[in-house]
């Protein structure tokens, strides 16, 4: 299919915007962001708008990783979450474009208490990567169309996948752990 992007269209599919948020991924900051996740006793996510499923996400992966992450959706709750943050703490802000002035503020209370901030934004600088001390970048280019955003969130899930997975080899005894418990917690509610 084709997208136009500015002054200039290509014909781009999901495999090239996946082959080129693999080619600037850091692995090292993806080992880093994993290692400050799994240690945390409390993951806060912060996602607005179109980040909002992808927070919700890795919410939900975290969780099953047997790891305490609560996702905030509303900038109200994201301001009191980052006011009761502490040291120990780990604040996983995601805006496609790093400028999302909500989470951005959030993110420095946040961090002004002490808390860890790890940034998923696009490629570049922003407010939000610029202030973040482990910084994980997508490579999206959005269409016209950006109300769809649907490359941005195929970006981003491809590594909060990838985040999920480091985290569960890292700690692959208390993973398969809480995967049996959970699939007992959940037993009943499948016919």
């Amino acid at each position: 299919y084709e997208i136009v992007f500015g002054d200039w269209s290509s014909d781009v599919g999901s495999s090239d915007l996946l082959e080129y948020t693999r080619r600037i991924a850091n692995a090292e900051r993806l080992d880093l962001a994993a290692t400050a996740i799994a240690a945390a006793p409390s993951v806060y996510i912060f996602g607005l708008g179109n980040s909002h499923a992808v927070a919700v996400d890795l919410m939900h992966k975290l969780m099953r990783l047997g790891i305490h992450a609560t996702a905030f959706t509303d900038s109200h709750m994201q301001a009191i979450a980052a006011a009761h943050a502490c040291d120990k703490d780990v604040i996983f802000a995601i805006s496609h474009s790093g400028s999302s002035r909500d989470v951005v503020d959030a993110a420095e209370l946040a961090k002004s208490r002490g808390a860890r901030i790890i940034s998923l934004s696009n490629i570049g600088r922003s407010p939000l990567a610029d202030m973040a001390d482990i910084q994980l970048e997508t490579a999206s280019r959005e269409t016209q169309y950006r109300i769809v955003a649907l490359a941005s969130r195929i970006a981003q899930y491809t590594i909060i996948d990838t985040l999920y997975t480091l985290i569960a080899m890292k700690q692959l005894d208390k993973a398969n752990k809480s995967f049996r418990t959970i699939e007992k917690a959940l037993a009943n509610k499948k016919y």
